[in-house]
């Protein structure tokens, strides 16, 4: 199921739960066909923007002459452009993958793969940053990358199997030295 249909069943389970019972499918895709559009009505500074370490690490990143790219589950890649460019971050992704677009989804390894194929480099020779434990983490894993997992809150913290960070400050120093 995508993105836009998981959407429109969440909505359609959140009226059943509030016990709308009448024409609950077609409130249900009247709800999600218009989100976009009270979305848009809303001050985008306060309703998405990126985490503080966010900015500062993309451009030591982006310093360091590194390929960057994003792999999203979201419906499409005009969607994640939308969604980058909202929060002022769109001009550090060249490449951009959206499970909606590309047909599959995280944590499957073909969605890495493409990833890996649109930045011209072998899936052994990337690092996957992400904040998801399964889809992100495993699923590059999986797909024969390194990843990082960014675990802000520090909720894996006890677990040494799992290669975590708390904060995006803490990889460029990372890859200056070469230990990753």
């Amino acid at each position: 199921m995508w993105p836009d249909q998981l959407l429109e069943q969440l909505d359609l389970m959140m009226l059943k739960e509030i016990g709308i019972a009448n024409d609950c499918e077609d409130l249900a895709r009247y709800m999600s066909q218009n989100w976009d559009r009270v979305d848009r009505q809303l001050p985008q500074n306060i309703v998405r923007r990126a985490y503080s370490d966010a900015p500062p690490c993309l451009e030591a990143i982006g310093k360091l002459g590194l390929k960057m790219g994003i792999v999203s589950n979201i419906p499409s890649v005009e969607r994640l452009g939308k969604e980058l460019e909202a929060i002022g971050l769109i001009r550090f992704f060249p490449v951009l993958i959206a499970s909606g677009s590309a047909g599959t989804a995280k944590q499957k390894k073909q969605i890495f793969h493409l990833a890996a194929n649109a930045i011209n480099e072998a899936p052994s020779n990337i690092l996957f940053v992400g904040d998801d434990l399964h889809r992100d983490y495993h699923g590059a894993m999986g797909a024969g990358m390194k990843a990082i997992l960014i675990d802000r809150r520090e909720v894996l913290k006890a677990d040494s199997n799992v290669c975590r960070l708390s904060s995006l400050e803490e990889i460029p120093p990372l890859l200056t030295q070469s230990t990753i």
